[in-house]
């Protein structure tokens, strides 16, 4: 059985096959609008489509004929079979659709002319009758299919997980979190702004001011280049063989947003997950609970194929030079690498620095052997400890970038 997406994609081909104004952009939305809803039902999950797909009232006619006869065949196959090249039952119950309505269509006209032929009348009748017919059928077998592909899709679906943040040795993670931040000295802008302690006389604001005391320069007005402030963008690694230490990573992670705006956190296990927006509900002296999915969290490590989602995903509206990415893995790849050093390369060469903390490094004789680790070595800036909060804050005392 083809999962969800396949099914979503593959219908979306078929609506621009037939003029729908649906990009990337759209089916992309498409398939995160279903994450929003509980698509064991179906009606939700009509509408879900409809709202994201459709433009126009002419776009929602088509849809509304399209939907149930094409997801009635897909979900009751075993295996996706491509709408457009092969589901020619489909095309016929569409071709067939559109044929009722030109039935229709001459049946009015010809009530409006007085045409009162027994026969004609007749067969028109029949023609919508077994229309209505067929669409009901077709409506049958899309909602049959549909429950027994949803309680199917339910069960596959991973389950969620909810990590909760802990309080202890919080204050110490915190304190660590504003000197590390305050270290971070990236270069300073090419633009001069006003500032007490500037370097460079501004002449135009010195006279606008001067107007107020009569052309006396009472209060010269200096101006400097303001340092550009450091964003941040935290990657943990939360598999199994990093559940003892992902405590205080996430520790780290919630006192980084409590101190700066510029921070981003994404977890990853054998998928990426951003959580930023889930830290930044702990306010009030009440720490967030993070809710993620079991692919997310705890499972396996697939760390070069989650950077490389990181640097495709995110890259464009991430990775500047401002930027400084805080990798935190014991580098541990069960998955595939072949990318991880292009995403390292891109990340390094795109942003200011970029820092990995192995958990490990505290070890007797740790060597780096580890083929994610090994793979990650050339790229990295800064290679350092983290499992407790005195080596954060010993990595915020002794951490210096400037570029």
């Amino acid at each position: 059985m083809s999962n969800l997406s396949e099914h979503v994609l593959s219908f979306c081909r078929y609506l621009r096959s037939q003029d729908f104004l649906i990009g990337l952009k759209e089916t992309e939305d498409s398939l995160r609008a279903l994450e929003a809803i509980d698509i064991g039902e179906h009606e939700q999950f009509r509408l879900a489509l409809k709202i994201v797909l459709c433009s126009s009232r002419e776009e929602q006619f088509v849809f509304d004929r399209a939907f149930p006869l094409f997801f009635a065949n897909h979900f009751s196959n075993q295996s996706l079979v491509p709408f457009l090249s092969t589901d020619k039952q489909v095309d016929g119950r569409l071709n067939a659709g559109t044929a009722r309505e030109q039935v229709e269509e001459r049946s009015e006209k010809a009530a409006e002319m007085g045409d009162t032929d027994a026969k004609e009348n007749h067969s028109v009748e029949s023609a919508v009758a077994n229309g209505k017919d067929e669409s009901e059928k077709a409506e049958k077998e899309y909602r049959k299919a549909f429950r027994w592909f949803a309680a199917h899709a339910i069960n596959k679906r991973p389950r969620e997980r909810k990590v909760p943040i802990s309080s202890s040795q919080l204050y110490h993670m915190e304190k660590a979190a504003q000197r590390f931040v305050r270290r971070i000295q990236i270069k300073q802008s090419r633009r001069f702004a006003a500032m007490k302690k500037g370097r460079k006389f501004d002449e135009r604001r010195t006279l606008r001011n001067s107007l107020q005391t009569g052309g006396v320069p009472a209060a010269p007005v200096w101006k400097g280049r303001k340092k550009v402030k450091a964003k941040f963008v935290l990657l943990c690694d939360g598999s199994r063989s990093m559940a003892a230490y992902t405590d205080q990573f996430l520790q780290f992670a919630y006192a980084m947003t409590e101190c700066t705006r510029h921070v981003e956190v994404f977890l990853f296990s054998t998928e990426l997950k951003r959580v930023t927006s889930q830290l930044k509900k702990g306010r009030g002296g009440q720490l967030p609970v993070l809710t993620v999915f079991e692919n997310e969290w705890g499972g396996g490590t697939r760390i070069g194929e989650s950077l490389c989602s990181f640097v495709q995903q995110y890259g464009s509206q991430m990775l500047r030079k401002e930027t400084v990415i805080m990798v935190v893995s014991d580098g541990l790849d069960s998955g595939n690498i072949v990318n991880l050093p292009w995403a390292m390369k891109e990340m390094k060469q795109r942003t200011s620095a970029v820092i990995w903390l192995n958990p490990l490094l505290n070890i007797t004789g740790y060597q780096p052997e580890a083929r994610g680790m090994k793979a990650a070595l050339p790229y990295i800036d800064v290679f350092s400890e983290a499992q407790n909060p005195e080596s954060f804050q010993k990595l915020s005392r002794t951490i210096t970038i400037r570029r």
